[in-house]
């Protein structure tokens, strides 16, 4: 897949599962001297499950915390969104050109974006490098290599 050192690429490239949910890469986007990586969860019956449970456990807290905010009482935290799975997926990034890339940041989950994630590492890759390589780790790794 081609990318634009200035813009993003639409990949929809399968990099696995994670807990019974194909983990899919979705863009790939070059910007202020970064890469963003935007994973998300395709939808599936576990990904359902997974978020009916989250509704009902989210339901039952909203009784408590209000309770505790009646008290004048520090509510306790909110369940943890489903979604936040996709944080456990561990992402390696290579070029041909030896660059040596770090992790910078990264975010999952939330209201409207309850299976997205987007990772950033730096930096930019260089005008040297022609192609990027994105591996997940771990047993269920699968790479994914954008040429420039």
């Amino acid at each position: 897949m081609a990318a634009a050192r200035d813009g993003w690429s639409d990949l929809d490239a399968d990099l696995g599962e994670i807990d019974g949910i194909a983990v899919i890469l979705d863009t790939v986007g070059f910007a202020d001297g970064a890469i963003a990586v935007h994973l998300r969860a395709r939808r599936n019956m576990r990904r359902d499950e997974l978020d009916a449970g989250f509704q009902a456990a989210l339901g039952g807290w909203e009784q408590v915390a209000s309770a505790a905010r009646d008290r004048g009482e520090r509510p306790p935290d909110p369940p943890p969104q489903p979604g936040a799975l996709l944080n456990a997926i561990a992402l390696r990034l290579h070029d041909d050109a030896g660059t040596s890339y770090r992790w910078l940041g990264s975010q999952a989950a939330g209201s409207g974006t309850e299976w997205d994630a987007i990772r950033r590492f730096g930096p930019q890759p260089p005008a040297e490098a022609t192609r990027l390589t994105l591996t997940r780790g771990g047993a269920a790794g699968r790479g994914y290599a954008l040429a420039f």
